[in-house]
């Protein structure tokens, strides 16, 4: 009895083994213990059970690049269980998560060969038995890209220098497996036997030759995956062919200059392919270049510097049109320039002391130069104790006083420094004449009558009194605003020699006006008259005793001059004492002068 199985519907739980199966239908009420009044057993019915199918195919992944077939699928282990009796279908898929579909070809055996593959396929083995059906684990042929562009960089003909390694690279490649190569250059000499290339590195994707001599092929072999090597490319073969080396040097030579200046260094050129650039090396000195050089003799010029020593000049660097170097070796001769150094003058040891004298001598010092140098003074206007001594006294002439430079030049070989230090002679004035004393006529302005100073220059100057003089250093200068009195002092002055000075009195007349006048009409002192002709204008105003204005002009040098009477009338005025306000504008005075007197009018 099957426990709980009292249904009419039976689902057996899973079976391992072939198993039977019946059924018993009872109905009624139980008469005889363990019994129904009516019941009926079934048929028996056979369970038969099939054993599992063991589909393991036990092969590894593959990996292979695009158009390529991959290995056969053999199954290392048989298929068992079923009813022994199987049929197969490999399957496959190109996505990991596409549908199964059945594989091309032949692909219903136990075993299986795939056709070329394009990209990345999934394999399995569908194997079916009465009905069991089973798939079996998956194999992943993972495809690689062709490796493609693996070109050499530039021409399919190349050239280097003789002796030098050639550089080579490519580096547009793609394919494969990302970014896992490896990589083997090789070289042949005629295109058909090939070797490993003599250079370094020839495993990476760069490759420099070693140096070469002859023309030679190379060419580059990349690997994808760089373990596997699944993927292979060959690049196209690149001939390097050879360029001849040029040649040449100094030619031997002597030369002596002076410091800062230049010297032509001249060499031989040879071999190579011109234009050519020439570089010269010396001790102590930059290098020097020239290019574009097409002769086979030619020269280049070497500015030296200002140390006095031998340089001896030697090729450094030949370089032709196709950047190749001529061999070092070559290089023997020299070119060797002595140089002098051109001396510091200094005509001024001691720039801080003035360089001037009263006199028509003065020390000079100029800076003691080197033993092996030499010194000289020059002027042309004069004469020098001793024109070698640095410290020497210069006599001039008696035309040349003033500023003078003198000349210091020092010389070592041919080669000569010159300065020039400035020096002043001053000759002593000894003439001076501040001109006569003057009196003038009531006015207030003059022109001076100095002696003009044959030498330095003279200056006015208001000692006594007041003076507005129009130009100080004029020997004849006019001068205004004059006081009564007024001391004048003329200095001349040349240099740092000692002044000398003189000196001049002006002294100008008072205004002398009549104390009274008799308008009687007999022609003889008729007019109050203020005599001066120096009056550029006279304002007056005339009052009686009373303070009453009686007459008046506002330019008494001009018309009738007052002759007694009241203004504008004949009616004399009576005798007697008047008072008067006089303003006169004087020349040479910038303000009228005021005078406040008296006239008596007598008849």
């Amino acid at each position: 009895m099957l426990s709980g199985a009292t249904g009419k519907d039976l689902s057996p739980a899973a079976v391992l083994q072939t198993t039977y199966y019946r059924r018993i239908v009872a109905s009624g009420e139980l008469k005889v213990a363990g019994q129904y009044a009516c019941h009926d057993t079934s048929l028996s019915l056979e369970l038969t059970v099939i054993p599992p199918i063991i589909n393991n195919l036990g092969l590894a992944d593959q990996t292979l690049c695009q158009h390529n077939t991959p290995l056969p699928f053999n199954p290392s282990s048989g298929v068992s269980g079923g009813n022994n009796v199987f049929a197969y279908q490999w399957l496959k898929k190109e996505e990991e998560s596409a549908p199964w579909e059945n594989a091309a070809g032949s692909s219903t055996s136990a075993s299986y060969a795939s056709e070329t593959l394009e990209k990345t396929t999934y394999f399995a083995r569908k194997v079916n038995s009465d009905i069991c059906d089973t798939i079996s684990d998956v194999v992943t042929v993972t495809v690689y890209p062709v490796i493609t562009n693996n070109q050499i960089a530039g021409s399919q003909i190349q050239y280097t220098c003789f002796n030098t390694g050639k550089q080579l690279n490519g580096p547009g490649y793609s394919g494969g497996k990302t970014d896992d190569y490896a990589f083997l250059w090789q070289q042949s000499t005629d295109g058909s036997a090939w070797s490993t290339a003599d250079g370094t590195p020839n495993n990476q994707a760069e490759f420099t030759s070693s140096a070469l001599t002859d023309s030679i092929l190379f060419r580059r072999i990349i690997y994808s995956s760089a373990a596997g090597k699944e993927c292979t490319s060959t690049s196209d073969s690149v001939l390097i062919r050879i360029h001849p080396l040029p040649s040449g040097d100094v030619i031997a030579s002597v030369d002596t200059i002076c410091g800062l200046e230049s010297s032509f260094v001249s060499f031989t050129l040879s071999g190579g392919h011109a234009p050519y650039e020439v570089t010269v090396r010396s001790n102590d000195m930059d290098d020097q270049s020239k290019s574009g050089i097409t002769a086979s003799r030619d020269s280049i010029l070497v500015t030296f510097q200002n140390t006095e020593k031998s340089y001896d000049v030697g090729m450094l660097a030949i370089r032709d049109n196709n950047s190749c170097y001529a061999d070092p070796a070559g290089y023997s001769h020299k070119a060797v320039v002595v140089v002098y150094a051109v001396p510091d003058a200094d005509a001024d040891a001691d720039p801080d002391e003035d360089r001037e004298e009263c006199s028509n001598q003065i020390s000079l010092e100029a800076k003691i130069p080197l033993t092996t140098h030499t010194g000289h003074w020059s002027f042309a206007g004069g004469t020098f104790a001793d024109p070698s001594d640095p410290s020497t006294v210069v006599t001039i002439d008696q035309d040349h006083y003033g500023a003078r430079y003198m000349a210091w030049t020092v010389t070592n070989w041919h080669c000569s420094d010159r300065d020039s230090v400035l020096v002043t002679f001053d000759e002593q004035p000894t003439e001076i004449d501040a001109g006569e004393d003057q009196t003038l006529d009531y006015i207030y302005t003059t022109q001076l009558e100095a002696d003009e100073p044959p030498i330095g220059t003279g200056t006015w100057k208001v000692v006594q009194g007041t003076g507005i003089i129009s130009n100080d250093t004029l020997h004849n200068a006019t001068i205004t605003d004059l006081a009564s009195v007024t001391l004048l002092r003329w200095t001349i002055v040349n240099g740092i020699c000692p002044e000398i000075k003189d000196s001049v009195n002006i002294t100008i007349k008072t205004l002398e006006i009549q104390k009274g006048f008799s308008p009687n009409g007999d022609g003889i002192n008729d007019e109050f008259v203020i005599p001066t002709t120096n009056a550029e204008s006279i304002e007056i105003k005339i009052y009686n005793r009373m303070g009453v204005l009686v007459w008046e002009s506002a330019d008494y040098t001009q018309g009738d001059l007052w002759d007694g009477q009241y203004q504008d009338t004949d009616v004399d005025v009576p005798e007697g004492t008047y008072f008067y306000v006089i303003k006169i504008k004087v020349k040479g005075k910038t303000e009228p002068e005021t005078y406040k007197l008296f006239v008596e009018v007598l008849r």
